[in-house]
């Protein structure tokens, strides 16, 4: 059933794509029956979809196919990244850490001191994962999860694959 609605869900951003894009023309086939390199939307529709469908549930969810993305929002770290592999009961999966430095909106206006507490619009942490080979024709991920720390986000995604 995911499967399928994965495959839908492509089918719908490729459609959408291939009318945003010009100078696709009509599919031809060459005597020896290979197909030119350009391609119809109708036919990339379908590419993609079946690209998505090819991956079953196991598959999906197998954690090597997963990569997250930390980003933290405090006044207490510097501007940065850095990539850990990090360890949990499923698995190893490669994460970046994305470090804002939120010290510097202290002086706008509209900040209030809430906001720089634990949990606040300037003091949070934001867990994402993703499965990273199943995307969607612009590059985005179609298999995501995202909630308040590192295992939950991958828990959440990996389910999506059944």
């Amino acid at each position: 059933m995911l499967k399928n609605l994965i495959a839908l869900f492509v089918l719908i951003l490729s459609l959408h794509s291939c009318k945003e894009k010009s100078g696709y023309t009509s599919l031809t086939r060459n005597p020896s029956g290979n197909k030119n390199p350009i391609q119809t939307c109708d036919e990339l529709k379908v590419q993609y979809a079946i690209t998505a469908s090819e991956f079953s549930g196991e598959e999906c969810a197998s954690v090597e196919n997963f990569e997250c993305d930390v980003k933290v929002y405090s006044p207490e770290v510097k501007n940065g990244k850095e990539v850990v592999e990090e360890c949990l009961d499923e698995g190893c999966v490669t994460t970046t850490h994305y470090l804002f430095d939120t010290s510097n909106a202290v002086q706008a206006s509209d900040v209030k001191p809430e906001d720089f507490e634990e949990g606040g619009a300037y003091n949070n942490t934001d867990y994402s994962c993703y499965n990273k080979k199943i995307r969607s024709k612009n590059g985005q991920y179609l298999i995501t999860g995202r909630a308040e720390n590192l295992k939950s986000a991958l828990s959440l995604a990996r389910e999506k694959c059944y």
